[in-house]
């Protein structure tokens, strides 16, 4: 048990990185808020960045696009053209990242994982299980294991 925690651990660490990416990049785009060239693309992430957990789950392509007032389509298009990746792969990354963070929280332990689920906006726990998986390698419940094992140091 002991050798599988420490090996978590390892790719914990890479892992983490996604998270610190995460934390870079919504820095960047608070300060791009002042900038004049800012693009479509770069408001539409901002805009992501800077939703509150409570808002995460109305956070699709249809109701960014409303809070805009632009066509879905246009800014579907737009925005893999400006960031060489989908609107709605963006969305679903930027949700997993923040679960990350919200696990990594001291007080993450009375939140479960299907309450987790629901507050960002996944149909079902299963499917925010398997795309955080995807993403981070294992499941939350692992994830913030491992985190709480790191911390106990």
């Amino acid at each position: 048990m002991v050798i599988s925690q420490v090996r978590s651990h390892a790719g914990i660490k890479k892992k983490r990185g996604a998270v610190t990416h995460y934390k870079a990049a919504a820095t960047r785009y608070k300060m791009l808020k002042h900038a004049k060239d800012n693009t479509l693309s770069d408001r539409v992430v901002e805009f992501v960045l800077t939703r509150e957990v409570s808002e995460m789950a109305g956070l699709t392509v249809k109701n960014i696009a409303r809070a805009f007032d632009v066509n879905p389509s246009y800014l579907s298009r737009r925005f893999v053209l400006d960031k060489k990746v989908p609107l709605g792969e963006h969305i679903m990354q930027m949700k997993i990242y923040r679960s990350a963070l919200l696990l990594m929280m001291k007080d993450s332990k009375e939140l479960s994982v299907n309450q987790l689920a629901k507050n960002l906006g996944f149909c079902t726990p299963s499917y925010f299980i398997h795309t955080f998986r995807k993403l981070f390698g294992i499941g939350p419940g692992k994830y913030r294991d491992c985190i709480k094992w790191k911390n106990s140091f």
